[in-house]
């Protein structure tokens, strides 16, 4: 009995190392592909006249920021609209500080949230029915855009024809635990969303950033704009799938050079934040989120637990060395995100298995404790 369960465990471990070393491949194909999807730098024409969306909510230690750094923009043909999606802080007086200052802002007060309507798609509908260009850039609340992040955008966009334009940005965390799964939870959508797909016009799958969203008005209307997503809580799949479905010209590029957005505010903020990205995914595969939660965590802690045993016991060296490699290999997977971070920490990688750890257990407790998802002081329920 003790033979067979020292050759099941054995036989384990190499599983689960062979579908390391195939992440491994997969993750190295795919960051190969990124030279082909960067956004390339450009100055502005002057040529354009674009609608910048800033939705905010409770933003008040940010706003200033990233509307600064709008105003500051090489292109100026600009309006910049801010959604107030009814603050219940400073939001609203810091903007209007700003605005007396620059007549380019408009302050839109959010209309009371409509049921059936995540707050986010709320405000940014609003913002587009103040907006008046044929342009429309809709730009996270925590965003801070490089000077000529427009100007790039635009004219990548025109000279490739396309209507719509989303950049994967570099991202900014705050505290320990964001700091451990926020490269991790990357790394899992840029898998489960490879780039060289998003960007091929004949793959179904579709993906943009919500952060940084460029898009043709006659575009967003052709898809039905937030309206047709209201009541998502990752809107950002579902608008790119809209844009694939309706057979519109668009690209997902790695713009971290041009734009950063602040991610995951306190323990509570990071919890809320992944058990909302996690509703949509597998929104109707409710029971197959608890394979993956089980299979993830598989992958992720029985290494760590069969090298501690075979220390202890003195197993051979071939198998603290196939133990070794799978903890290995979500630290060489993760070390591309977080060199995403700025300032660019490499040794983030190394809590890989504690930030994979949490974001599979948020996708159990999504699938064990009810679809209710806390967001932004509100609470939602996934359609």
């Amino acid at each position: 009995m003790q033979e067979a369960l020292q050759f099941f465990f054995q036989s384990l471990d190499i599983i689960i190392c062979v579908g390391w070393l195939l992440l491994l491949a997969v993750n190295f194909r795919e960051v190969s592909s990124y030279k082909k999807y960067k956004l390339e730098p450009a100055e502005a024409t002057g040529e354009h006249t674009i609608s910048v969306i800033i939705p905010a909510r409770n933003e008040e230690r940010r706003i200033a920021s990233t509307i600064e750094s709008v105003l500051s923009q090489s292109e100026t043909g600009l309006e910049v609209i801010v959604v107030d999606d009814r603050s219940t802080d400073r939001t609203s007086q810091i903007t209007q500080d700003i605005q007396r200052k620059d007549s380019r802002i408009e302050l839109v007060r959010g209309r009371e949230l409509p049921s059936g309507w995540v707050g986010k798609n709320w405000a940014c509908h609003q913002g587009f029915e103040q907006s008046h260009h044929d342009w429309i850039l809709f730009v996270d609340s925590d965003t801070r855009l490089e000077r000529s992040a427009v100007a790039s955008s635009l004219e990548y966009a025109r000279k490739r024809g396309l209507d719509a334009l989303s950049l994967v940005t570099l991202a900014e965390y705050s505290g320990f635990l964001a700091r451990a799964v926020g490269p991790t939870l990357t790394s899992l959508i840029r898998l489960a969303y490879p780039l060289r797909k998003v960007n091929d016009p004949s793959e179904k799958i579709g993906l943009v950033i919500g952060g940084f969203l460029l898009i043709k008005r006659s575009a967003y209307i052709e898809i039905g704009g937030h309206e047709a997503v209201k009541g998502e809580l990752v809107e950002d799949k579902e608008i790119g799938m809209n844009l694939k479905a309706h057979g519109i010209p668009y690209r997902l590029l790695i713009g971290r050079e041009y734009a950063v957005i602040g991610l995951f505010t306190g323990e509570q903020g990071l919890w809320n934040s992944l058990r909302r990205v996690v509703t949509n995914p597998l929104k109707r595969a409710r029971w197959s989120k608890l394979v993956i939660a089980f299979v993830g965590l598989l992958l992720l802690l029985f290494p760590a637990a069969f090298l501690l045993v075979s220390l202890m016991i003195g197993e051979p060296s071939t198998e603290l060395l196939i133990a070794a490699v799978s903890l290995s290999a979500p630290v060489a997977i993760v070390s591309y995100d977080a060199s995403g971070t700025t300032p660019p920490r490499y040794r983030y990688a190394f809590l890989a298995t504690l930030g994979g750890v949490i974001v599979m257990l948020a996708i159990a407790r999504q699938v064990l404790g009810g679809n209710e998802v806390g967001w932004r002081g509100r609470n939602y329920v996934p359609p």
